[in-house]
């Protein structure tokens, strides 16, 4: 039993246990839609869930922001992420006011740097220099993810691969190899990163990026 939500081809769901299921109270959904591909014609945006368990207030936000390089389309993905910030929900409930927020999706960041260089680095398994170059510190920098943080990034970038014939995977040479599939969460004491990594999936241009949590929680008095 959970919620979901989506729009366009961005979706989330939200499972939990018949047992827990019952204990959730004021689920919650929307979307906000920032414009459609120019190339695939699919919407960008986000689409949320939130409710409150056992005294607590969750919010699940899944992106998919604009592509590709570009001050315009950097510009663009910036934008975005403050109108994410700035969304409410019918009950007045804005996406920050909870205990616990989860913002995770394609947030299409790229790594500024040559593809040559890239993926001869990843090859080396030398990904300091990546993450040097990972654009997520810019938008750091501006503020925008404030009150969020992420768990350390030892895995090679999630993006952009192809098959090969012996149903493994290698990076497309037309794109920059990008950690563009990120997860965020709320800086509490209360909430712990387990895992954060990637799962052995190839049947996209991008491989599932995943977390694993530990949340602790307390009794409704």
């Amino acid at each position: 039993t959970g919620a979901q939500n989506r729009m366009g081809g961005t979706f989330i769901c939200v499972f939990a246990s018949e047992f827990v299921a019952k204990e959730i109270e004021e689920i919650e959904t929307m979307y906000f839609e920032s414009g459609v591909s120019e190339t695939l014609r699919t919407r960008k945006g986000a689409t949320l869930v939130r409710f409150c368990h056992n005294g607590l207030s969750y919010c699940f936000c899944c992106v998919h922001f604009t592509a590709d390089f570009g001050e315009d389309r950097h510009l663009q993905r910036l934008k975005d992420m403050q109108n994410v910030r700035n969304l409410s929900f019918k009950s007045g409930k804005t996406f920050l006011d909870h205990d616990f927020v989860f913002w995770f999706g394609d947030f299409n960041i790229r790594i500024k740097m040559e593809i040559s260089k890239v993926i001869g680095l990843i090859l080396s398994n030398d990904l300091g220099p990546l993450r040097k170059c990972d654009q997520m510190l810019d938008v750091m920098a501006t503020g925008l993810i404030k009150g969020f943080k992420e768990g350390p990034i030892s895995f090679i970038p999630s993006y952009k691969i192809k098959m090969t014939k012996d149903n493994s995977f290698a990076y497309d040479e037309l794109r920059v190899p990008s950690w563009c599939d990120r997860i965020l969460f709320t800086d509490s004491d209360r909430l712990s990163l387990l895992n954060y990594s990637l799962i052995d999936i190839y049947n996209s241009d991008h491989r599932p990026v995943f977390g694993h949590f530990k949340i602790e929680s307390f009794q409704k008095k």
